[in-house]
């Protein structure tokens, strides 16, 4: 079997149990010798998915937004962000983490086939808003503390702040796979979805739900019917 790297899976059964783990592995290594380095032998469990290769680059790309998000949040509410890469981090490897359990449980090619938008978009969402890489700094010697509480600037929160870069991180993800010049959400049902994530327990069923619909939506696809 292939996947989309042109990597090759060779399942090998044995009996014995882990007595002779060892002893096949060995014997493996003597008959794979002439492939070099370019080739992994792993006993009890398959290959990982996602390499760390694909890895590094999934995390590269979610860096790079990031730096754009904290340049634009900043200048746009007056507040300072900071990014945690080493969060971003763990945000990132936990949501492919997610994503690879859920292909190889529902994918028949889960080493070859992509997980679609909307499976991303729901797995980040989830893991950037649960760790926050973004922390805010408000200086109160510039603004003062009763400017930092008016209601207006809540938006400028820790939270807020995290879940905003997980929404819109998602609507690129849509905004591709849809071929779309732009996927957005209106301003009240960005608000709602901000709310929920924000207030209410939204897991990931939760999340792959609503993405679906956002994608229905962007799409033209039948989501009500009215007579």
């Amino acid at each position: 079997m292939t996947d989309h790297l042109d990597r090759v899976f060779v399942a090998v059964a044995f009996k014995g149990g882990d007595e002779v783990v060892e002893k096949v592995t060995q014997e493996l290594n003597d008959r794979l010798d002439g492939f070099g380095h370019s080739y992994e032998i792993m006993a009890h469990k398959p290959p990982a998915i996602f390499t760390p290769e694909e890895l590094e680059n999934r995390f590269v790309d979610l860096y790079m937004a990031a730096q754009e998000y904290l340049e634009k949040y900043t200048k746009k509410f007056g507040v300072k962000l900071q990014l945690d890469p080493r969060l971003l981090y763990i945000a990132t490897i936990s949501a492919f983490d997610d994503i690879a359990r859920y292909k190889a449980y529902h994918l028949e090619r889960p080493y070859f086939e992509r997980s679609d938008a909307v499976k991303r978009s729901a797995y980040l969402t989830k893991w950037l808003t649960k760790i926050g890489a973004f922390q805010t700094r408000f200086d109160l010697e510039d603004i003062g503390l009763e400017e930092v509480l008016k209601p207006e600037n809540l938006r400028a929160t820790t939270a807020l702040a995290n879940i905003s870069f997980a929404i819109k991180v998602s609507l690129i993800h849509l905004t591709l796979e849809c071929r779309r010049n732009k996927v957005a959400l209106s301003p009240d049902a960005e608000f709602q979805l901000s709310y929920d994530l924000l207030f209410r327990r939204v897991n990931e069923d939760a999340l792959l739900s609503k993405f679906q619909k956002v994608m229905d939506f962007a799409l033209g696809n039948d989501v009500v019917i009215t007579d």
